[in-house]
This record gives structure tokens, C-alpha cells and sequence, in this order.
């Protein structure tokens, strides 16, 4: 498996459907799974896409213990050499996920890698632009 594509979902059915859409039409030549853990949405709509989308291994949450724990707990069941973590509002917009992975083979000592993002006017959205904090502020922040 080359990619674990993990997804933290809360209340938001129909973004999720979007995500999920774009995935499975843009990522098409590598092996990958994806991962959407429900952090104990009160909306249990989210179970019907368990239906339209049977390749993705659908998690309930009991407790919703936050976004970071929800990840965790996905990441520990994923089986890819990669995990993306991607949130339920994107959709992804074309076939880059192989050109993506394969800049990141070439680059061993590579830990993280974040991408360009914009809004859906093609707006460039700034926060796609944070660079990785150190430890440091990590932990004290």
C-alpha cells in the first residue's frame, strides 16, 4: 500500500461526499486506501456514504475526543507507506497524488510536506503557505 488517505469527519456529510468523489477520481494509479473516522457526529447521515463509497474504511467514534486523537487513532490502522491527512472541505482537482509521491521517494530525509491550497474561486488561500513549527513552539503553544 502506497498511501493511507485518512479524514477526520464532524457533521459535514455532503463536504465529505465531495472529498471522497474527488479521491476516487484523481487517484486512480497507485494503491491507497482511505480512512474516515466520524468523531461522534449528532448528524449520522455520514453512515449512508458507508453505501456509496464501500472501499473506505469507515470508523465511528464514540466519544469524540478531538481532531488529533481521531487522527491517531486512523493512523494506527492505516497500512500505507504515506498518510495524507486530508480535511473533509477539500476536494482534490486533478492526477498530481503519483507526481506528489514520487517527489517524496526521491527525497529520503523528507518528514512533512504541505501543499498549495485555494479556495473555489482559484483564490490562493495563505495558510497553505505556514511553514512546520519547531518542537519547541509545537509544544508550548
Amino acid at each position: 500500500m502506497k498511501l493511507s488517505i485518512i479524514i477526520v469527519n464532524y457533521n459535514v456529510t455532503e463536504l465529505l461526499r465531495k472529498c471522497l468523489s474527488s479521491i476516487i477520481n484523481f487517484v486512480q494509479d497507485l494503491p491507497y486506501e482511505v480512512i474516515v473516522i466520524d468523531n461522534q457526529s449528532p448528524d449520522s447521515s455520514w453512515k449512508d456514504l458507508m453505501i456509496e463509497f464501500p472501499k473506505v474504511n469507515f470508523i465511528s467514534s464514540e466519544i469524540n475526543y478531538g481532531f488529533a486523537i481521531a487522527n491517531n487513532k486512523a493512523v494506527k490502522k492505516a497500512k500505507g507507506e504515506y498518510v495524507l491527512l486530508l480535511n473533509p472541505d477539500t476536494e482534490l482537482e486533478g492526477f498530481y497524488m503519483e507526481e506528489i509521491l514520487k517527489f517524496a521517494d526521491q527525497h529520503q530525509d523528507l518528514g512533512c510536506l504541505g501543499l498549495r491550497m485555494h479556495d473555489a474561486a482559484g483564490k490562493f488561500l495563505p495558510e497553505s503557505k505556514r511553514g512546520v513549527p519547531p518542537p519547541w513552539v509545537s509544544c508550548t503553544e
